[in-house]
């Protein structure tokens, strides 16, 4: 979901972009919304570089070339699961 109706930047650029208020940005706390300790914006940087320098499943799609061992793998977990369709799941959400 995107919204630009509740934009929130640091103070500090309060000086600089104050022509913005009219704009129905606010400055203050950028990152009261998220919650947790000291190490949760270390994590979310760390998340970000991760997702930076890793390929993504479209850049992985390009340099796939089927062969016998992704096949057989294919195979075994196309087997697996359709060996475990016959077994009774309990509906897990009933319980929320």
């Amino acid at each position: 979901m995107f919204s630009l109706n509740n934009i929130v930047l640091p103070e500090k650029l309060e000086s600089k972009l104050s022509f913005l208020s009219n704009y129905s940005v606010e400055f203050g706390a950028w990152a009261k919304g998220i919650t947790g300790s000291n190490w949760t914006m270390i994590w979310l940087i760390l998340g970000f570089i991760l997702l930076l320098v890793f390929k993504n499943s479209t850049e992985k799609l390009d340099d796939f070339k089927l062969n016998y061992k992704t096949a057989l793998w294919s195979g075994i977990a196309f087997s697996g699961g359709v060996l475990s369709l016959n077994k009774v799941s309990e509906f897990l959400y009933f319980n929320f």
